[in-house]
């Protein structure tokens, strides 16, 4: 008897309260489909750039640049490359405009992966 008490009254302290109320309702999980938002980008500007003017100063016209100009007013102050150094110059520059290539490419890509499909989806209503 004390062996059927035991166990009925560890089976209520297992329970617990489970056993007066009511069972948990099952949640219902709903997947809705968002379209994306417009991206809206503008074009970029085209670049409007300044002009550079180059003067290759050698042993030999070093006198007829310096008098040029002071006789226009402008300071003496030389930037002056190597031919190397002008050359990783010159690379760069090659680079950057290949990695802004790269970058539009995305941008270009970007959108027609937003706004291309809403454009296929109207599309498709007409």
């Amino acid at each position: 008897m004390i062996l059927k008490i035991l166990l009925l009254s560890s089976v209520i302290l297992l329970s617990g309260c489970t056993l007066f109320r009511e069972p948990v309702k099952q949640i219902e999980t709903v997947k809705v489909e968002v379209s994306k938002p417009a991206l809206n980008l503008p074009n970029p500007e085209p670049l409007v750039l300044r002009d550079t003017n180059w003067i290759v100063v050698t042993r030999e016209n070093a006198e007829q640049i310096f008098e040029e100009l002071e006789a226009q007013g402008q300071p003496i102050a030389l930037f002056a490359l190597t031919a190397d150094g002008y050359e990783a110059l010159s690379i760069n520059i090659a680079d950057i405009k290949t990695y802004l290539g790269t970058q539009k490419e995305l941008i270009i890509q970007y959108r027609d992966y937003y706004e291309g499909e809403n454009n296929a989806k109207s599309g498709q209503e007409k």
